[in-house]
């Protein structure tokens, strides 16, 4: 997995977001080998893959996937977690050129400046905040 990882900065953002197999099939592998280490999970994967590529990975937790898709973020398994990133990471592209691009806003900001947009709603986080009685 370190391997791959050293190599994680060849994949480029445009590669994946045109459907290029090879490079969905790439970023699926990297996710599978870091899922399956022992506490690491989409979110922890998604920030790994990040701080190697910030230009074509952005961390993906509740709040930004709240902001991003107007819902909850569904419960991240093992099965479902490398298909979920991938349409995230198109996804986040897309939201980025349609209101961020024109800005001045780098891609490798998308994470944050969701994850803000939704706190600045003061919407709580799943499993924090105050419990009624």
């Amino acid at each position: 997995m370190l391997e791959e990882l050293l190599h994680v900065h060849e994949i480029q953002l445009n590669d994946l977001c045109t459907n290029k197999k090879e490079t969905e099939d790439r970023v699926k592998d990297l996710l599978i080998s870091l899922i399956e280490t022992k506490g690491i999970r989409l979110p922890m994967a998604s920030t790994i893959l990040h701080f190697y590529n910030p230009e074509t990975f952005p961390i993906i937790d509740q709040r930004a996937y709240r902001e991003l898709y107007e819902k909850e973020a569904p419960r991240f398994t093992e099965k479902n977690s490398c298909d979920i990133y991938v349409k995230y990471i198109k996804d986040c592209y897309k939201y980025w050129e349609d209101n961020c691009k024109c800005v001045g806003i780098e891609f490798s900001d998308i994470d944050k400046i969701l994850y803000q947009l939704d706190k600045n709603n003061k919407k709580p986080i799943r499993g924090y905040g105050k419990r009624e009685k």
